[in-house]
Parts: structure tokens; sequence; C-alpha cells
């Protein structure tokens, strides 16, 4: 298991400042499904999991977000 708990004093890379505004600016919550914002929630939500699992070396069904 992977920890990555990262406190939240700690600075932030402005490429990740843009990336969380680009993110909090649409609507959407990946588990209403039955209309457009929540698919594109979901596949946002699915493409993240599947750089953290390329990026550890692991599956993307292995990747928990919390």
């Amino acid at each position: 298991m992977i920890y990555a708990d990262y406190n939240a004093t700690t600075p932030c890379l402005p490429e990740v400042i843009a990336a969380m505004t680009r993110a909090l600016a649409r609507p959407g919550n990946p588990s209403a499904r039955n209309h457009a914002p929540g698919r594109d929630a979901l596949a946002a939500l699915d493409a993240a999991r599947a750089q953290v699992a390329e990026l550890i070396g692991a599956r993307p069904e292995e990747i928990v977000f919390t």
C-alpha cells in the first residue's frame, strides 16, 4: 500500500494549482452518470486513476482515491 498524503501546509506546484482549478471549475459528480457532466467527471477521474497507476506501476483498479 502506498499512502500518498501530503500535508496541507506544504507548497503546491503552479501546474497542480492550474490542473485543480480546471477540474474544480467543471460541474459534475462522477457518481451521477445519467447526464453529461457526470460522465465527464467520471472520465476525468478514470484518467487520473490511470495516470497514477502508470506512475507507480499498478493497475488502475488498484488505485483508490479517498
